[in-house]
Order: C-alpha cells, then structure tokens, then sequence
C-alpha cells in the first residue's frame, strides 16, 4: 500500500509542477488543484509550488479521496489552492522546474514480491529515464531482508530478464499466516466488497479463484468484476474495502415529447441585438414566418426502460416513457408517418391552446408600436390600429392599416389599404407591387406597381406610379407639391394650389423602360468595343488559318447579338413613344400656376389658373384639350358611388 500511495504521490507531483510554471506565466491569481491522500500533503505540496507559506494560500476540498483506483481502489482527494489576495503582492515565483522535471523522467529499477497459493513471485520493473537498474545482488538482499536465502539466482536472473512474474520459492502451507478475506453486500444488495488482510511472514494472498467462489456461496452472480480483484490483489490492498461487484439500477424510459422548430415558451418574444451589442426595441420577433411543406414540429417517441439488477441477480423493474397525441390545428397536417407537422400553406405560425396554428394572414389589434416591433411577414397583414414613426411593416402579401400611418417603411408584395392616411415626415417610404389606396398622403416617397388611388390629397410627395395615379373622391381632392410620375395617367380634381407652390407632373414615366434602355445602350456599346476588337485582328491575319476561322466565328456571334440588341433597343423605345402619346393628365376642377408638365420628351409650365382640362402630348407639343375622362375613371367614379351609398345605410 505505501508503494502503492508514493507511486501515485510522485506521479502527480511531477505532473503539477510541470504544469505550475506555465501556470504562473499567466498570471500570480491562478488557482491550482493538488491530489494528495491527507489535507496536510495537500497543504505542503501547494505551499512548495506557490513557493509561500501555507498561512499565505486558501483552499477547498472538490472531491473526497474514495477507495478505488479506476474505480476500485484508495485515490487521493482534490483540494483546489490560491493565494489570498491580501498576499498575492508579497511574493514571486522562484522555483527550480528543472529538478523535478528530472525526477519525474528519471526513476530507478524496483521488484514487487507476492506470495500466492502457487508459491512466492517476483517481478523486476525497468528502471526510467537515467534511474538505476536492479541487479542480482540487490534482489538477493532484499529477499534477505524478507527472510528468504535458498532461493535459486537462475529463477532471479529470469525475473531480471523477463520483466515477467517469475516464481522462485514455494508456498508453504501455513493457514495462521495467510491473508485472510471476507465478503460484505450493501443493504440494499446494489453493491459487494471485498476486504482481506495483509499476510504475516511468509504467508500468502488469496487466488481470485477464491474468492470467486466465496462470491457464489453468497449468491452473488451480478456485476462481479474480475479485473477490480485482481488489481486489487495485485496492488496489496490490505484492509480496505474494494468495491468488486457493482449492481445496476433501472434506467426508466422518456416520454414521448414534441420538439417545434419555432419559439414557443419565453423565447417568443426577445429583441434584437444590433452589431454595437445595443438592443433594438422595435424588433421583436414576435411573428414566425413559414412557407408550406415547412416542418414545424417533431414527435421524439419514448423510449422502453431498462430493468436493473442486483448483485444477487434480484430484476429491479422499469418504466417504459408515456405516448403523447399530435395537437393540430388550421392550415396544419401531419406527415405520412405522423412524426411530423408540416404547414399546409405559407403564413404565421403560433401555438394556441397548446394547438399548432398556421395563419395566412397576421391580424394586429393595436398600434404597430414598442408593443408590437416591426412587422416582416410572408402574408397578409391587417392592422386595426395605425403605424407609428420609425417602425416597419413588410408583407408577402396585401397590408391593410386602419389607423394613421406615420413615417415609417412599409412595403408589400401585394396591394396596401390606408383607410385613414400617411404622413411621412419627408421620411417615409412606401412601396408595393400592386395598388395602393390611401385617404392621404403628406410628405412621403411612394413606389406603386400597379395604380395609386387617393380620395382626398396628395401632398408634397414624391410618387412613382407604374400605371395611373388617381386624386379622386370629392370637390377638393388636390395633387399640390412633391413630384408625381406615372406611365399612363395622372388625373385629380385639382392639380397645384392657389399658393403657386412648385408641383411637378409627368406622365410617359416608366423606370423599368428607362433603365432598360440604359442597360442596353450599355450592353451595346460593349458590343461594339468587341467587334472593333476582332475586326482589327483579322485584318492583320491571312484569311483561311486557325485563328482567323475562330475569329470569325466569334465575330458573327457577336454581331448577331449585335443586331439582337439593336432590335430590343428600338422596340423598347417604341413602346415608350407609344407611351408618349397615350399617356394623358388631367385635372376634372383646376389647373393651378406652378404646375410644371411633362409628358414623354416635351413640357408645360402652367402659369395661368386653367379650367378643367386633359393635357396630352400631340407632335411634341403638350395641348389641353377638353376634359375626358379615361374608361378606368369611369369605372373608378362607379365604384365610388356605390361605396358612397352603402355608407349611408
């Protein structure tokens, strides 16, 4: 045993000294763990790598030392060391790392002698490092020492060769001397140890044969453990308790569980944090996107339990884990082999009543405020309340808003319904790609795809209408400010104020035509370079080689594209031509000075209150011609009067 314990003391000495001086590297307020058998080598060891005294250092005990070694015999308890910091400035580090470097590396040769039923064994143990081999002659003063002087040098100098257990002296029986054992069982009958004693002279230890049949006589059968025996034997444990029988206890089975794929608990509501680790209060992400087939949760099944065992082989029963139900809801189905729920189509998805729900549309019940945070969502929004400044709404599909919409970002993939109004603060911005119907706009920027219908007025914006923008809805609806462009018609009761203000009006717009000629005027020019480029080269090279066929090939590739191009080109500037003349403004009261009209390449700055009128561009000069209005007008005018009359009811 006291080999055994200097053996382990040594090995981890070395260990933490090592260590130790990368340790005190880094800094002086380190904490250190020492292994040792006793609280007061656990003291002497810290104090000796801290190089302080042991007043100067504060520790705690982490693990209490346990007989078992792997789990089976006496180890060393842990004790975790620091300098108290009223200290840590006393002091500095000074110690010779070197030295028991060397004494780790460097260990001497040693002999084990055991006495078995089979007779006395010796087994010699290389020396390490720079350490001293045994020799003969140290052997035979030990066995000397021990009381043993026939024994023959062959059987040594095999035992010195070998490094193997070699038996070089009988056992003679002597019951009074041998090592005695016995075998406890816990309480419970979950665990068996084993205890023997250390034999006196020349008596023996005993054959692990024996004590495997001691375990059967009583009824153990469960969880013996041949290993922890023998080293236990073979480490000379004497008068400890070896753990070397061990039972199970049952595992009982999990319950099946549902595993979602979006926050459902606490973590449904949570900020957002920017890059500068600031929290941004208006995101957050309380709106959970998801596109049909989305998997949005999964059934993890139970599990069967495990029975357990005593070491007497008694079966300690266990639970098999409890099934649960799918809780499904709308817009929801479960997989072929129902582990999963997957959304039936795109929307917002939620638990209500422990019920997965999928919504299509996303109903708001208040302000889009600090309460709500932006809104990103793949379908159709409707808000009873208004927007207020500074947040935004982004829809898939259409956004319906009830309440006043300040400045704010909203755009949608489909129409946006304003029932009230939006005032932008000259720093708004909405956009969608199909119509927008608005009782007002004041001071904002607005991308339309399809028409802009406004009921009262249009102030001081910047408008860009992919078909018509349309001002409409009583005696006084007025366009007055801001810049308005549109492809196709511009029509409001009152176009401009008395004020004169600067208001600009221009029809014939189309963004997309526009840059789609940039980019082929673009594309063309780079076209050309080419075949500037290739021409250059063939006219130095004789006709009919390699590299002038493959010149020419590329050469009339280009040009088709060329000539593709060109063709485009033209077309897309008939059509906006085509536009030109078409395209119409027109004004059903007044035409008020300060207006500035522009339709297609030619313009018109009213300066002079005009009567109702409708303004187009005829052989590039913009005429007023008497007001007519178009058939989407007429059409909108029916719709407003039916409007008007279900109201009154």
């Amino acid at each position: 045993m006291e080999r055994l314990q200097q053996l382990i003391e040594r090995d981890q000495w070395s260990e933490l000294l090592t260590g130790a001086q990368d340790l005190y590297k880094q800094s002086i307020d380190s904490e250190i763990e020492v292994l040792a058998f006793s609280e007061k080598a656990a003291i002497k060891k810290a104090s000796e790598i801290f190089n302080t005294p042991k007043e100067y250092l504060e520790f705690s005990l982490t693990s209490q030392g346990k007989s078992s070694l792997f789990g089976f015999i006496k180890t060393p308890s842990s004790y975790i060391f620091s300098v108290k910091e009223e200290f840590r400035h006393l002091f500095t580090v000074n110690i010779d790392f070197n030295q028991f470097n060397d004494l780790a590396k460097n260990k001497d040769g040693s002999l084990r002698l055991i006495m078995k039923q089979r007779g006395l064994f010796l087994q010699v143990f290389k020396p390490e490092g720079t350490g001293r081999a045994l020799t003969k002659e140290n052997i035979l003063q030990e066995l000397h020492l021990r009381g043993y002087d026939s024994i023959v040098e062959k059987l040594i100098i095999e035992a010195l060769t070998t490094f193997e257990p070699v038996v070089i002296a009988p056992y003679i029986q002597s019951l009074d001397n041998d090592s005695k054992f016995n075998i406890t069982i816990s309480k419970d009958n979950m665990e068996a140890f084993l205890k023997f004693s250390q034999p006196i002279e020349h008596g023996r230890i005993p054959d692990l044969d024996e004590i495997l049949t001691t375990l059967k006589s009583k009824d153990v059968v469960f969880g013996i453990n041949n290993k922890y025996i023998t080293e236990a034997l073979e480490n000379e444990l004497y008068n400890i308790p070896i753990l070397i029988a061990d039972g199970t206890f049952p595992t009982h089975g999990t319950n099946a569980y549902i595993e979602y794929t979006f926050p459902t608990g606490s973590d449904t509501f949570k900020h957002a944090v920017r890059s500068d680790g600031s929290v941004d209060f208006k995101e957050l992400n309380i709106i959970h996107n998801v596109h049909e087939n989305t998997v949005l949760a999964t059934m993890i099944p139970a599990t069967k339990g495990q029975v357990g065992h005593t070491v007497l082989g008694g079966i300690l029963p266990a639970n098999d884990g409890t099934t649960t139900e799918w809780n499904i809801g709308s817009n929801v189905h479960l997989s072929p082999n129902k582990m999963e729920a997957l959304a039936s189509q795109t929307g917002q998805v939620y638990l209500k009543n422990k019920q997965i729900c999928v919504d299509p549309a996303l109903e708001i019940a208040s302000n889009v405020d600090l309460s709500v945070g932006n809104i990103d969502f793949l379908g159709n929004i409707i808000i009873k309340g208004g927007i207020d400044d500074g947040f935004s709404v982004i829809s898939g599909g259409n956004i319906e808003v009830y309440g006043h919409i300040g400045r704010c970002f909203m755009h949608a993939e489909g129409n946006i319904i304003a029932h009230q109004g939006i005032q932008g603060k000259d720093d708004g911005e909405i956009s969608c790609k199909g119509n927008l119907f608005a009782r007002f706009i004041e001071r904002a920027t607005v991308s339309v795809g399809g028409n802009l219908i406004v009921t009262k007025a249009l102030l001081h914006s910047k408008v860009i209408g992919d078909k018509g923008v349309y001002v409409t809805g009583d005696k006084k609806s007025i366009i007055a400010g801001g810049d308005i462009k549109a492809q196709h018609e511009i029509v409001a009761t009152i176009i401009g104020a008395e004020s004169y203000i600067e208001t600009k009006i221009e029809v014939a717009y189309s963004k997309r035509g526009l840059n789609k000629i940039d980019s082929l005027n673009k594309s063309l020019a780079s076209l050309e370079t080419q075949i500037e480029e290739i021409s250059t080269q063939l006219n130095m090279l004789p006709d009919n080689t390699a590299k002038s066929k493959s010149l020419q090939k590329s050469l009339f590739v280009l040009e088709k594209q060329r000539d593709k191009t060109l063709e485009s080109l033209e077309h897309t500037k008939e059509t906006l031509h085509t536009l030109k003349t078409s395209a119409s403004i027109s004004a059903s009261k007044s035409l008020m000075p300060g207006v500035k009209i522009k339709i297609g390449d030619s313009n018109l700055d009213i300066t002079a209150t005009q009567r109702s009128g409708t303004l187009r561009n005829t052989d590039h000069q913009i005429l007023i011609e008497t007001y007519n209005p178009s058939k989407f007008m007429q059409d909108l005018a029916t719709e407003t009067k039916k409007d008007t009359k279900k109201n009154k009811r």
